[in-house]
């Protein structure tokens, strides 16, 4: 992998069964735009202004629009 090429925001499904619960993320992507990493428990709504915050929720709900990423290790599996 030779660097990162972007990033959006996903729902990130972590665990299973009743101990499964949904996450949304900043998920970074590779050259192959597969997704390689993304920072967890961060919140996206701590934002400098209530613009930023319209402006990340709009980014969010075209995350929401997208499967959702699954959680195995330390590894984001797609399922496409």
């Amino acid at each position: 992998m030779s660097g990162l090429i972007g990033w959006n925001y996903r729902v990130l499904k972590h665990g299973e069964g009743n101990n499964a619960y949904f996450e949304v993320s900043e998920v970074y992507y590779d050259e192959n735009n597969e997704p390689v990493s993304w920072i967890e428990g961060k919140n996206p709504f701590v934002q400098d202004s209530v613009e930023d915050m319209e402006h990340v929720i709009e980014l969010i709900k075209l995350g929401l629009s997208k499967p959702v990423l699954k959680v195995v290790g330390d590894k984001l599996i797609d399922n496409k």
